[in-house]
């Protein structure tokens, strides 16, 4: 995927190790929101932990075994969709989404997810995407079953969050059932 204009003034790029201190600025200042759901973000303290992870997607993506693109509203980085590694051997892969607090509810994740599925489906030719995330997070969950998604079980107690474990809802969607909701 090369940078993509979406819909309006919404574009995806792909992150590069000059988006790190950008990016370590966004977690920084939605910290406490990101961390009710993401489990990565207190561990996540300083520039030098967004350099590993900006180096670590440029390996991938270069190497085609993953995407981590930012989500950039008016020139703005406001969050990040992709995955972070592809399982070629059963061409699936994990998709991976999150947006500043203030961007909520605007369908910037939701363009940018359909971005990726197409991307996942149609360029990579992956045949499974899947979506995880806490059982309450009930915005990744409405985006989940908006964009097609099936529920297809329940991980208790496999996510750390805010000192205290929590089930995780796993979704997954098939590119064939992609296509047909795309055709009606």
């Amino acid at each position: 995927m090369v940078s993509q204009k979406l819909q309006g003034k919404t574009s995806l790029r792909p992150f590069e190790e000059k988006h790190v201190t950008e990016v370590f600025a966004l977690i920084e200042d939605n910290r406490e929101f990101l961390s009710q759901w993401l489990d990565w973000v207190d561990e996540h303290t300083s520039l030098e932990d967004t350099l590993k992870m900006m180096q670590e997607a440029v390996r991938q993506f270069a190497s085609k075994n993953g995407l981590m693109a930012g989500i950039w509203y008016e020139d703005r980085l406001v969050g990040c969709v992709g995955h972070r590694h592809i399982d070629w051997q059963n061409h699936t892969a994990k998709l991976t989404f999150w947006i500043a607090e203030p961007y909520q509810g605007a369908g910037l994740v939701s363009r940018s997810v359909k971005s990726v599925i197409q991307h996942s489906f149609y360029q990579l030719e992956l045949g499974r995407l899947e979506i995880e995330c806490g059982i309450d997070n009930e915005r990744a969950i409405q985006l989940a079953e908006r964009l097609g998604f099936m529920r297809e079980g329940i991980l208790r107690n496999a996510l750390w969050l805010q000192n205290r474990p929590l089930d995780k809802v796993i979704y997954g969607l098939l590119r064939e059932d992609w296509a047909a909701q795309q055709s009606r």
